[in-house]
């Protein structure tokens, strides 16, 4: 399948790969999707993830149980998102109904300073991404991080 970016984002994608952000084209791609994905709101015909509740408990940091299958790497997500984002850092699961057989976790994180702009929050949930992929490649696309 051929994609067709205009040549600002074909540049970025580019130095992403170069600085190491991402192995290669396609992970910068499917990762960007995947924001946009979750960014869009829930449709009747089940098109988009339903929009996720409210964690129960925000302040605490447990890894969540039972995870099945389990996520490899998961300690170590946990220990880099919470070094990554200097504000709160909370988890919850949060299940597809379309695939509720693999749930997802979700890292609800306050990011400071609030008053940053839309670009500068896009480029840290991409960062993020990129260097959760390295640490749990087989699960990345079951982790997920909502800046607040």
């Amino acid at each position: 399948m051929s994609t067709d970016l205009s040549p600002e984002n074909e540049k970025y994608i580019t130095s992403a790969i170069a600085r190491g952000d991402f192995r290669d084209r396609s992970e910068a791609l499917n990762v960007g999707v995947e924001l946009l994905k979750r960014r869009q709101p829930a449709t009747d015909s089940g098109d988009a993830l339903a929009p996720m509740s409210e964690p129960s408990n925000r302040d605490r940091l447990d890894i969540p149980e039972p995870l099945d299958p389990p996520i490899r790497g998961m300690e170590e997500v946990i220990q880099f998102t919470k070094e990554f984002f200097a504000g709160n850092v909370s988890i919850e699961v949060s299940v597809d109904p379309e695939f509720p057989e693999r749930p997802n976790v979700v890292f609800h994180v306050s990011e400071q300073p609030k008053s940053a702009n839309i670009d500068d929050v896009i480029d840290r949930e991409l960062q993020w991404h990129a260097e959760v992929a390295k640490i749990s490649p087989d699960s990345v696309d079951r982790l997920r991080v909502f800046i607040e």
